[in-house]
């Protein structure tokens, strides 16, 4: 999980001028979710199911979506308020390279 990540770290170090953008796993999005709270964490990747309770205690805020085909697949991500791609406007992502 942490190594398909990496390009948004390293994204997001670029962006903001640090190295100090940290990637992490957790297992309880409970405690995550607190951590949000107590502006401990700036950035999550959340469910749908979680991302309903963290915006309702910690007022979580959506920055970018994730779009999936009918299957499931994930196709592309994309900022959250920009209008939604449809037919031939959506383009598949390139694969990253496994490391």
């Amino acid at each position: 999980m942490l190594r398909a990540f990496e390009p948004v770290r390293e994204c997001l170090s670029g962006k903001l001028g640090t190295e100090e953008v940290e990637l992490c796993t957790v297992t309880d999005y409970s405690g995550i979710i607190e951590a949000m709270r107590s502006e401990k964490v700036d950035v999550v990747w959340f469910g749908p199911r979680s991302y309903i309770l963290a915006a309702n205690v910690a007022e979580a805020k959506t920055i970018i979506v994730q779009l999936k085909e009918e299957g499931g697949k994930p196709t592309c991500l994309r900022p959250a308020r920009a209008p939604r791609p449809r037919g031939k406007e959506v383009r598949r992502r390139p694969r990253l390279p496994r490391r």
